[in-house]
């Protein structure tokens, strides 16, 4: 497997254990900031549309970008400042600014992800690989 392959499996990997660990006590979050369950599900579609909106407008964008790579890297650190953001919570609003910063981040290193895996893989063994990253 090539280097850029391995690091993009790891942070990927990295990504997905981070958001499961936190997974579990996320309603427990949102209440001691004030919230309840609708606030949890109004915080995850605060998510859900910054990201579906956005990674359409930048995504077409994006297809004009020469060093597309770095685009991954912009997403995967503007998901670590919005873990890291989490810790500053002290209200819903704040809540909301740190899913509509994940969503962002969604948009922008999202689309580009699969973009920069598939020229990683096109080996004989292109479907093992394919299996790999789509297990993340």
């Amino acid at each position: 497997m090539q280097k850029a392959l391995k690091i993009l499996l790891l942070a990927s990997g990295l990504s997905i254990l981070a958001g499961g660990l936190f997974g579990p006590i996320y309603a427990v979050f949102v209440e001691q900031i004030g919230g309840d369950l609708l606030t949890a599900g109004t915080a995850y579609s605060v998510f859900a549309i910054s990201a579906g909106v956005l990674i359409f407008f930048i995504s077409r964008w994006e297809d004009h970008v020469k060093y597309k790579e770095q685009f991954v890297v912009v997403g995967y650190a503007l998901g670590c400042f919005g873990f890291l953001g989490y810790l500053l919570i002290q209200d819903l609003l704040d809540l909301f600014a740190v899913q509509a910063i994940f969503g962002i981040a969604t948009a922008i290193g999202g689309s580009l992800h699969m973009t920069a895996f598939i020229p990683n893989i096109w080996t004989r063994e292109s479907l093992s690989q394919s299996g790999v990253f789509g297990s993340q």
